[in-house]
């Protein structure tokens, strides 16, 4: 049997058919989970584990051995500053109180 571009993605769309077939297309989720039911809503504002009354203010200093040549995260040359990770937001957060399994 010839390996083939035609039979190549034959056996891409048969391995793909369960997941395509989990999922309605065209409709939206706010949440991932690899089983189950998401434990937040679509409309919370903020995880259970979090305390809404800690401070919001003062310093944070963060130490670290060597130099660096850029704050770019992801620099094409050079060394990228160290804590540079804890400078920004990311767009998607797990839950660290829900179940990963």
């Amino acid at each position: 049997m010839k390996f083939t571009p035609l039979l190549a993605l034959g056996l891409l769309l048969g391995l793909a058919a369960p997941a395509l077939a989990q999922t309605k297309p065209g409709i939206w989720r706010h949440a991932f989970t690899m089983q189950g039911d998401p434990k937040y809503p679509a409309d919370y504002n903020h995880f259970d584990y979090v305390n809404l009354d800690a401070p919001k203010t003062g310093t944070v200093r963060i130490g670290d051995m060597g130099g660096f040549d850029t704050f770019n995260s992801i620099p094409p040359k050079g060394e990228a500053a160290g804590g540079l990770g804890l400078v920004y937001e990311t767009l998607l957060t797990p839950s660290s109180d829900e179940d990963k399994t």
